[in-house]
């Protein structure tokens, strides 16, 4: 006995001399486990962040299986026990306002959600307890909302419902104030790029939709609001729809989709509309925001050539926020084609996850302020795709989710 007493503690002050000397150390009061035999514990990462207005959930792709299966209790914890009561998914702005409203009408989420929620969402194995949970709420006393933020309009619903809707909406105002030539104009165009198409159909096609959406546009901005539960008899809602389209048009058929011009215009509309997500549709709740590193991340601009949609936001409700990042050390995880399965680079000696694994958990929490790290002072880190750079950490994210081991996610 005695013997494993002394051999206890002799492995014991080894670790802890290890640990001394090494970048883990520094981290190690502000470090906390989120994995139990229970469970996930939050309460630590909870209790720093109940207090903001407005929670944003980053992710380093959109198939990480781990990634997905901790914000997805984390967002159910938020919710029951801190008065978060909106979900702002990047996802279509239209999309995920009709799946709520089929939803009420007792339609399945999960059902609803193929083909008009964001693919690599809607068809995850690992969120379908949340969309469940979020359905069995629904109609309590306090449901969990789901709205979209995102200008990108390319599911179902928003390609067979979203403009027919527009034109009617505008009917009951005035039921001349469109040609009918411009009605089946704005119908066959917005149609075509809904399908994902990234060019025009020709430069005078492109040129008559854009002057018919800021057309619509000023009539709409014209109207007073008023207020409803029918988020679709609002003009403000309609107005946010076709700003929303007008930020499509530009990405992908004047700027271009993948161009630094096409990211910046993307990102600066889902900064808008979160604006009105908070102070005009739910201006009395609390909301996380759930999407890519890449749009939730404060200060990206110092890494790329374009604002994030944290970045894009009004100055106060940045100053309400608190922005997660996630990361991780090692695994797999899946590409956007659903099939091929990509290696995650190992950490490089020193870097944030590096450091992070010296703690051997399966996950964790770390909270940045209080840490050593400077806000200009550069580590390696992943902020996307699993890529590590040399960025000041602190500038980006207010916290870290770190998995030690991601999985490709399941569909």
């Amino acid at each position: 006995m005695k013997t494993n007493v002394v051999t206890y503690f002799t492995t014991l002050f080894i670790c802890i001399l290890s640990l001394v000397h090494s970048k883990a150390f520094a981290l190690a009061e502000h470090v906390h486990a989120l994995k139990t035999d229970q469970g996930y514990d939050f309460s630590a990462l909870t209790s720093s962040v109940k207090h903001n207005r407005m929670v944003f959930l980053g992710e380093q792709t959109h198939g990480d299986s781990q990634a997905f299966k901790i914000k997805a209790e984390l967002v159910k914890t938020l919710h029951q026990e801190h008065g978060f009561d909106v979900l702002a998914i990047e996802s279509g702005f239209y999309d995920i306002a009709k799946i709520w409203q089929e939803m009420l009408q007792g339609k399945s989420l999960s059902e609803e959600s193929i083909g008009s929620l964001f693919y690599m969402y809607a068809q995850s194995q690992e969120l379908k307890p949340l969309f469940n949970y979020i359905e069995r709420h629904a109609k309590s006393n306090r449901p969990l909302y789901i709205v979209g933020f995102d200008a990108q309009h390319s599911g179902r619903k928003a390609q067979k419902e979203s403009i027919s809707e527009l034109i009617d909406f505008i009917a009951q105002g005035d039921p001349e104030l469109l040609t009918s030539r411009q009605k089946i104009q704005l119908f066959t165009e917005l149609e075509y790029l809904f399908q994902f198409n990234h060019k025009p159909r020709s430069s005078e096609n492109l040129a008559e939709v854009q002057y018919t959406l800021a057309f619509l546009r000023h009539q709409l901005n014209s109207l007073d609001v008023v207020k409803s539960d029918d988020i679709f008899s609002r003009s403000d809602f309609w107005l946010n729809y076709i700003m929303s389209v007008e930020s499509q048009v530009k990405t992908w058929w004047v700027h271009g989709r993948e161009s630094t011009k096409g990211r910046a215009t993307r990102n600066k509309r889902m900064g808008k509309t979160l604006n009105w997500i908070a102070n005009d549709l739910f201006p009395n709740k609390k909301i996380m925001v759930w999407g890519h590193n890449i749009h939730v991340a404060k200060n990206i601009s110092r890494l790329v050539q374009f604002p994030s949609s944290f970045d894009s936001m009004a100055a106060d409700l940045r100053s309400q926020s608190h922005v997660v990042l996630l990361t991780s050390g090692k695994g797999t995880f899946r590409d956007w084609d659903l099939k091929t399965i990509h290696t995650i680079p190992a950490a490089k000696p020193n870097s944030l996850e590096a450091s992070l694994a010296e703690f051997k958990a399966s996950s964790l929490w770390l909270n940045l302020p209080y840490t050593s790290y400077g806000y200009d002072q550069k580590i390696k880190a992943r902020i996307a795709e699993h890529n590590q750079l040399d960025v000041a950490i602190k500038l980006h994210a207010d916290s870290i989710i770190y998995v030690d081991k991601e999985e490709p996610a399941q569909y």
